[in-house]
């Protein structure tokens, strides 16, 4: 069987379906962390059935893909694309670095290998984002990372800023 990874220097980025057990359930963890699932839209825990349901749904769905990345065996964390839209060549983006290790610069790590995953493997030109307000953290990083701030509107009653860079695809 072949395996959907792709390999970006020491980092390696593998897809949630091709992922082991032990490593999916590392994903699961690392979601249902209270520091990670404060973010989230959906803040509620995950059960393991509902994690394995949803793993089992992306193996169908082209148009979302969830990768576990890794810095050798070590976990960095988890990038996500979703409503990926060859049209328009855009499609938006998430991502959290694993709670439970200490890697010096993590969320670059995350956003750089997902830049250049959408740049040469998906050839899009637009990521975008969805971050609360009150995550100042993330949406200082974002910015001072090129993103900027396209709208705002409410979900769960908080006020969520939207974002997006514009990329060069690898394709140009």
């Amino acid at each position: 069987m072949q395996i959907d990874t792709q390999n970006f220097g020491q980092l390696t980025l593998l897809n949630f379906t091709d992922a082991s057990r032990d490593d999916s359930f590392c994903v699961l963890k690392m979601r249902n962390h209270p520091d990670i699932k404060k973010w989230m839209y959906n803040q509620e825990d995950i059960s393991e059935q509902q994690h394995f349901d949803f793993v089992e749904k992306l193996k169908s769905d082209a148009l979302k893909k969830y990768f576990i990345v890794k810095q050798n065996e070590s976990i960095v964390g988890s990038i996500n694309f979703i409503n990926i839209n060859q049209t328009e060549r855009a499609a938006d983006f998430g991502l959290y670095a694993n709670p439970f290790v200490s890697i010096t610069g993590a969320g670059r790590i995350l956003e750089e290998v997902a830049i250049q995953y959408a740049q040469d493997i998906l050839e899009l030109k637009c990521l975008k984002l969805e971050v609360f307000e009150k995550n100042i953290r993330a949406i200082n990083f974002y910015e001072k990372n090129g993103f900027t701030k396209t709208a705002e509107k409410r979900i769960n009653d908080q006020c969520v800023i939207c974002m997006q860079k514009r990329i060069q695809s690898g394709k140009e």
